[in-house]
């Protein structure tokens, strides 16, 4: 099979991407959920093979992706390299450290990227079950709109709990969404709010809330209960389960990575 076949063929922006895959934190909250656990998320085992590789396959397969920014953590990198592909070049591929904060893995890869590609998708590598289809969908709302996220509504009830543990409050779910991963945005305008968060001290830790402050609105995109991010050892678990349920996913394989300081 050609290695174009396997690649997302319909609904896919007319503009070129590039993806910034986040594999830069430091997994506190996942060490704190399990004090045994050893690696970073990036590198835990699903499906035989280190997490974060499946995530970028599923960019790599995503057709509007020319070129993918893999951000490690410094500890890691070196790892990280040695894991990745190295196959013929058909997407530009670069790993980059990352920062104290997301914000600043996430400037350190979108300015990794070229003038050549006018949409950047920021994905977590914690995220690993996305697809393709998922990925293009954001993609192409934010070539239309400036900017976008995948997202699923809230469907459990909600309590606003005080220090005591008591319930406060209720909170109406009526239009309340789970942000996911990726948020897409216009390469140009996202770097320009990436340098006056810079500026501000802004340290969000979601992409899209630096847009609404600096641009305006973020368009959201249908996600998947695929799509949740890895955070605790119950996480994990649930997506080795899906993962052996459903098998592995046939996507493209056709890309190879350098590395920069």
């Amino acid at each position: 099979m050609s290695s174009g076949s396997n690649r997302t063929p319909s609904c896919a922006p007319s503009s070129p991407a590039a993806a910034i895959l986040l594999a830069a934190g430091n997994s506190s909250r996942l060490f704190a959920s399990d004090p045994e656990l050893r690696a970073r998320k990036p590198l835990l085992e699903l499906g035989g093979e280190p997490l974060f590789l499946h995530a970028y396959r599923a960019l790599r397969a995503t057709r509007s992706i020319v070129e993918l920014v893999v951000v490690v953590h410094a500890d890691d990198r070196a790892q990280i390299v040695e894991l990745l592909p190295e196959e013929t070049p058909h997407i530009a591929c670069t790993v980059v450290e990352g920062g104290e904060e997301r914000t600043d893995s996430v400037r350190a890869g979108v300015r990794a990227t070229s003038s050549a590609v006018a949409l950047v998708a920021i994905h977590d590598a914690a995220r690993p079950l996305v697809s393709p289809a998922a990925i293009e969908r954001c993609l192409l709302a934010a070539e239309a709109s400036g900017a976008a996220l995948l997202a699923l509504p809230v469907e459990d009830s909600l309590k606003r709990v005080d220090a005591a543990g008591h319930v406060s409050a209720h909170v109406p779910r009526e239009g309340l969404w789970r942000a996911q991963t990726p948020q897409c945005f216009r390469r140009e305008p996202f770097l320009a709010v990436l340098a006056a968060a810079e500026r501000a001290g802004d340290r969000p830790t979601d992409d899209a809330a630096l847009w609404e402050r600096y641009q305006g609105p973020v368009t959201v995109v249908a996600g998947e209960e695929q799509g949740f991010k890895i955070t605790t050892r119950a996480d994990l678990e649930l997506a080795r389960a899906l993962w052996h349920w459903r098998g592995r996913p046939e996507v493209a394989q056709n890309s190879s990575c350098r590395s920069t300081s």
